[in-house]
């Protein structure tokens, strides 16, 4: 092929975004002058290679490959695609800006899109490039000058870019990340620069990771960077949606709309219904192949990495994939900048202050606080934390993940957790795990009515799957829930204006409880991994713990191990596992049992992976049967029911 000729590269191949990969293609490509090499795309957003002399490329301005006219021309730069240039520069040097190779899109490319090269005459391109490059000069001249009025951070993608998400049309449990989107705090990492290439180019993506490292918060940036903006397909407006189930995409197909649909811990499901998915795979791949390859629709997943390598184990669900990889998050390391830029932007929305003077640093010392006239423990307003912005640099070289938190929500929860932040030499040195852990221990052993009650108060939202409301407490069917919390812990019940209290006012309970809205009545946990790890530790009596938790938490989170032990929320440490060991797969089948009594629905039971455990079937099909249809079998019977055998 001929080198000084355009070249596409194949299908869902990307041009690279760092020096090394450029490098690696530039000595395949083999140009007689290695300073000729460019990967860049075409008029009609088609990324190739080709040896030419480069040129100069203005700031905000991107080089593509005219193969009409032969040479290099410039667009501006789109910053939803990620960073632009901030000066002049050398068009071989077009890797250092995602914002110019990220938009290329191959698979909604018909066969009328690229056609041979329509021959002008060079008065009809100059005159409407002049008009067009006038105008969009005077705009960006525009845009930029505002920013700057703003103090706008140019490491986020937000605010004045993106229409802001309506909350309210949303389900509750995603309303906290969508405030801190809304809030301009997401920050453009080289993962995220590279998700927005392969959603582009293949037209869905899934994002994998252990929990706390990004993937839903990445996900919904994804889909709210095109809200609001035109579709690959002419008179298509770019929509956003969740969804649970696949069975919903086709009702959002239509000639109006390009819809981006997130489907946050889709596949969770089959890790604990694997039949599941054998029934599943038609219509996943019938729904894809008519409404994703084929169709306008975008679609998203987020899948947990333990989840990804379980499931790896199905030919159903590599066959999905095919050969298809997964985003991991945890596949380029957060660099220190963008652990600055995102402590930063955390520190901003949780109303902590940075300081150039060390004078004024209020970290260190005690945190003081006030019983108020009801009796709760507030933070005195005057000794707000305020950090030295030195000391904002060494926490961001410093941070690294353990086997349980990772960088983004190890940043997240030292913000919103006060104790925690002023424990930042204990975080660096012995974890933030570990000192997560001396925290609530701690508050288990105070004997102050306060840190009770406030305990309690935690540990019922936990229990209710990390999401609460205040007429919980107090309910005919949750509110047996909490009284049985505070007669175990030894705290006096609240009533409804001091829960509202502990839940507005208490530094220990909104250091692990969000409120939704400002008006809201409804707490959800910061964030999973938190909950699950509160658990873990505050509630140590297993047997209480399976009596009292919601019931769908406990067939979502359990796990049954070979050795008759039901093991919750296995954590890693190092090459251990440390977990809550639990022998109490009576009160498990006990719990179950009582909760179909009552007329829970447990919908596909039959089909749980507890009941191909055998020591579980056992003590199960020797239990009192609840109804005619609950028969016993055993563990075979239970594999040859998934497979629709009889014997």
């Amino acid at each position: 092929m001929a080198k000084d000729q355009f070249n596409p590269l194949q299908p869902g191949k990307l041009c690279p975004f760092n020096s090394n990969d450029w490098e690696t293609m530039m000595k395949k490509w083999n140009c007689p002058d290695p300073e000729f090499y460019h990967c860049m795309p075409n008029q009609y957003n088609i990324p190739g290679e080709i040896c030419v002399k480069p040129n100069w490329a203005s700031k905000n301005y991107c080089p593509i490959f005219n193969t009409a006219a032969s040479d290099i021309d410039l667009i501006p730069c789109d910053l939803q695609y990620g960073a632009c240039s901030e000066t002049d520069y050398r068009s071989n040097k077009v890797y250092l800006y995602p914002g110019c190779l990220n938009k290329t899109s191959v698979s909604k490319i018909t066969s009328s899109t690229v056609g041979p090269p329509i021959k002008v005459s060079l008065p009809m391109i100059i005159i409407p490039v002049v008009i067009v490059v006038l105008l969009l000069t005077i705009g960006i001249i525009w845009f930029i000058k505002r920013n700057k009025k703003k103090g706008t951070n140019k490491s986020i993608l937000c605010g004045e870019m993106q229409p802001l998400l309506d909350i309210k049309t949303f389900p509750v449990e995603f309303f906290r990340t969508i405030n801190y989107l809304n809030a301009d705090v997401f920050v453009i990492t080289e993962t995220y620069t590279k998700a927005i290439g392969m959603l582009e180019t293949r037209g869905w993506i899934t994002l994998t990771g252990p929990p706390g490292s990004g993937k839903t918060m990445t996900a919904i940036q994804l889909a709210k960077r095109k809200l609001g903006c035109s579709g690959s397909t002419q008179g298509r407006k770019c929509t956003f949606h969740f969804c649970k189930t696949l069975d919903e995409i086709p009702g959002l197909s239509n000639d109006k709309s390009e819809p981006y649909v997130i489907l946050d811990d889709f596949f969770e499901q089959y890790r604990y219904y694997p039949s599941k998915l054998s029934v599943d795979k038609a219509s996943f791949d019938n729904i894809f192949r008519e409404f994703v390859d084929k169709g306008p629709v975008h679609v998203i997943f987020t899948i947990k990495e333990d989840t990804w390598n379980f499931l790896c184990k199905d030919a159903l669900f590599l066959d999905i994939f095919k050969s298809y990889t997964p985003l991991n998050m945890k596949e380029k390391p957060l660099t220190t900048k963008e652990k600055e830029s995102m402590l930063r932007n955390h520190l901003r929305i949780n109303h902590i202050e940075i300081t150039t003077s060390k004078k004024e640093e209020r970290l260190k010392q005690d945190i003081e606080t006030f019983i108020n006239q009801d009796g709760v423990t507030e933070l005195n307003s005057r000794t707000a934390i305020t950090i030295h912005k030195d000391r904002i640099q060494k926490m961001s070289h410093d941070l690294k993940e353990d086997f349980t938190f990772f960088v983004p929500v190890i940043i997240d929860l030292m913000c919103v957790n006060r104790y925690m932040l002023r424990k930042y030499d204990y975080v660096m040195s012995k974890t933030f795990r570990k000192t997560l852990k001396m925290h609530v221990e701690n508050w288990i052993k105070s004997e102050k009515d306060e840190d009770k009650k406030s305990f309690c108060v935690v540990l019922f939202a936990g229990l209710c799957s990390g999401v609460v409301s205040i007429d919980d407490f107090h309910s005919d069917t949750k509110g047996k829930i909490y009284v049985n919390v505070c007669k175990k812990y030894k705290a006096e019940s609240c009533d409804r204006a001091e829960i509202e209290y502990f839940m507005k006012r208490n530094v220990r309970v909104r250091g692990f409880l969000y409120s939704v809205s400002d008006s809201s009545q409804t707490y959800v946990f910061h964030h999973e991994s938190l909950l699950d790890f509160f658990l873990v530790y505050a509630c140590s009596d297993e047997a209480f713990l399976i009596e009292n938790a919601n019931i769908d938490y406990i067939l979502q989170r359990c796990k049954l191990s070979d050795k008759n032990i039901a093991d919750f929320f296995a954590e890693k440490l190092g090459n251990t596992i440390e977990s809550v060991e639990l022998n109490a797969t009576d009160k498990l089948v006990d719990r179950i049992r009582a909760e179909i009594r009552q007329g829970h629905d447990i919908p596909l039971w039959d089909c749980h992976i507890f009941r191909k455990h055998e020591t579980f079937n056992n003590k199960w099909n020797k239990a009192p049967c609840v109804s005619k249809c609950d028969k016993p079998n055993t563990a075979e019977d239970a594999v040859a029911e998934e497979n629709g055998e009889k014997k």
